[in-house]
Order: structure tokens, then sequence, then C-alpha cells
């Protein structure tokens, strides 16, 4: 975000409203950039999708699928004006990919990454990059380590 306000293709203030890239709920377009960056819109801390996977149509990216689905929350009506919650960080990542045209994983190498000289020591989506024999395992899916 550092980097397009830099570039001034964005600014810290500006409404989600003014972005004709980005759908968002109706009851979030009088927030801005910087509500979602510290967290001070009214967008949920989690959603329970547990258990549901993305069911993508041949056509659709997964960032519209989110936007589908961010379409469907509701307002935190808890009182409190700060809330962690990636589901901001989340669209906020949608919006570069669009105003850059590239996808997250190539802007951070472009834009942090190579800029730093760490290019071969930061890896974001480490697949596309190092062979998965050379990535440690995290997690199992079926009874298969991830």
């Amino acid at each position: 975000m550092m980097c397009a306000i830099d570039d001034g293709l964005l600014h810290i203030d500006q409404k989600l409203v003014s972005l004709q890239n980005l759908s968002v709920p109706p009851w979030l377009l009088g927030n801005t950039i910087g509500d979602l960056l510290s967290h001070q819109t009214e967008l949920p801390a989690w959603e329970d999708w547990h258990g549901e996977l993305p069911r993508l149509e041949e056509h659709e990216h997964a960032c519209e699928y989110f936007e589908r689905q961010i379409q469907r929350l509701s307002p935190r009506d808890d009182g409190q004006s700060w809330c962690y919650s990636d589901f901001g960080y989340i669209l906020l990542g949608i919006l570069l990919e669009r105003i850059y045209q590239k996808p997250l994983d190539e802007l951070f190498r472009l834009k942090i990454a190579n800029p730093l000289g760490l290019d071969k020591k930061i890896m974001y989506r480490p697949l596309h990059h190092v062979p998965q024999k050379s990535i440690v395992a995290t997690a199992m899916y079926k009874n298969m380590p991830l």
C-alpha cells in the first residue's frame, strides 16, 4: 500500500466508494483505505467458512469469489471502533493486484524483495520459486504433508 500511495495511485484518506475496481458491501463504502489498514471498519473479525471449499466457476478468479463472499457479510454491531479482521487486508490485496495488474506475489518481489536484495531470502508463494521437496511441511491434508 505504501508503494501505491508513493506512486500516486491511491491515498490513505481515499474512500472506498471512489474505487471502481473493488466491489465491497454498501455499508463499507464510506470507509477509507486508512480505515482498512488500521482495522477501523465494521468488518467482522471472522466468518465461519470452516469446511467450505471455494467453488470457483471456470471463468472465475479467487478475487471475484472473495468479493462475492464479502458481499454476504453483515457489519459488526458490537459498538467497538476497532476489530482485527483479515477481510480488510484481503480486499487491499485485491485492490493492489488490480491497480498494478500483477499478482500480489509478483508485486512483493518487484516492489519489496528485489529492491532490498531479499529476493532469494524472503519468498512469498515459494512453490513458484523453489522445489517443493525443499519446503518443510506445515500441515497435513488427507494424511499427506502440505
